[in-house]
C-alpha cells in the first residue's frame, strides 16, 4: 500500500467514526449538499453556535475530511469550506454501493416470493448471524439513518432561517415591497408517517417491493428533470435538491427462541 492509499484508508476510518457524531456528521452532510459554506452558514444549518461549530471545523480540517475552498475564500469575506477529495470519493462510492444493493434486492424479490415462510426465515437468520455482514449492516444502517436525520434537520433549520429573514424584510419594507421583489424556490416540506401491522417475512418483502417500485419511478423522474433542465440551459446554482427519504423498521425489534 503506497502513501496515498494509506492516507485515504486513514481518512475513510475517520469518516466512519464521525458518522456517530451529530455535529461532525452534520457539517459533512451540510457541505455535501450545499458547499462551499462559511462558518455562519454551517452554524445555522446544523443548529449550533458558531463557537461550537468552529471547534468541530478545526478538527475536521486536521483530519483532512474537509478543506478550505481557496477560490471562494479569496473572493469573499471569511473562510469557506468544502468536502475533501477523499471524502467526496467515499460519498460517491457509498452511493454506488447503495444503488447496487437496491438493484440486487429488486432482482431477488421474485425468487423470495416463491419461498415458504420457513425458508425465508432461514435465509434471514443466516444473513444476520454472519459477523462480517452484521458489522457491515450495522455501519450502513447507522450511516444512512444519521444522514437522513441530518438532512431533515438541515432542511428545517434552513426553512427557519429563511422564515426569519422573510419576516424581517416584511417588517422593514412592507408587504408591497415583497409582492414586487419576492422570489421563492420551488420547494416544500412534506412529512408523512405510516404504520403497517405485519406478521410474516413476506409482508416485509411486499413493503420493500412497493418502496423499490416507488424509488424506480423517482429515478425516472430524476432523469426526465435533468434532460429538461439541460435542454433549457438551467445553471447549476438554480438546480435545487429535493430530499425524498424513507426509514422503515419495526418499532419493537426483538427475537424469540422456540422451546426444544
Amino acid at each position: 500500500m503506497n502513501q496515498k492509499e494509506t492516507q485515504d484508508s486513514t481518512i475513510k476510518k475517520k469518516y466512519e467514526n464521525i458518522i456517530y457524531d451529530e455535529v461532525s456528521f452534520g457539517i459533512i452532510t451540510s457541505l455535501r449538499f450545499n458547499e462551499p459554506l462559511n462558518l455562519k452558514n454551517l452554524a445555522q444549518l446544523i443548529g449550533r453556535p458558531e463557537t461550537t461549530t468552529i471547534r468541530y471545523l478545526k478538527q475536521l480540517l486536521e483530519d483532512k475530511l474537509i478543506d478550505i475552498d481557496a477560490e471562494k475564500t479569496a473572493s469573499s469575506w471569511g473562510k469557506f469550506y468544502h468536502l475533501s477529495d477523499p471524502v467526496k470519493k467515499i460519498v460517491e462510492q457509498n452511493e454506488r454501493e447503495s444503488q447496487q444493493q437496491e438493484n440486487q434486492i429488486f432482482s431477488e424479490l421474485a425468487n423470495y416470493k416463491n419461498m415458504s415462510e420457513e425458508k425465508l426465515l432461514q435465509i434471514f437468520l443466516r444473513e444476520i448471524t454472519s459477523k462480517e455482514i452484521s458489522d457491515e449492516v450495522k455501519m450502513r444502517l447507522k450511516g444512512e439513518t444519521n444522514l437522513s436525520y441530518n438532512i431533515q434537520k438541515m432542511i428545517i433549520n434552513s426553512f427557519i432561517n429563511a422564515s426569519n429573514r422573510f419576516k424581517k424584510v416584511q417588517e422593514e419594507k412592507g408587504v408591497d415591497y415583497l409582492k414586487k421583489n419576492f422570489i421563492m424556490d420551488p420547494g416544500d416540506i412534506n412529512t408523512t408517517t405510516i404504520f403497517v401491522k405485519y406478521s410474516k417475512v413476506k409482508h416485509v418483502l411486499a413493503l420493500i417491493e412497493k418502496f423499490l417500485e416507488f424509488h424506480k419511478g423517482i429515478k425516472e423522474l430524476q432523469s426526465e428533470f435533468k434532460q429538461e433542465m439541460d435542454k433549457e440551459g438551467i445553471p447549476d446554482d438554480d438546480r435545487k435538491t429535493h430530499y425524498i427519504g424513507l426509514f422503515m423498521g419495526t418499532t419493537d425489534f426483538d427475537f424469540r427462541l422456540k422451546q426444544e
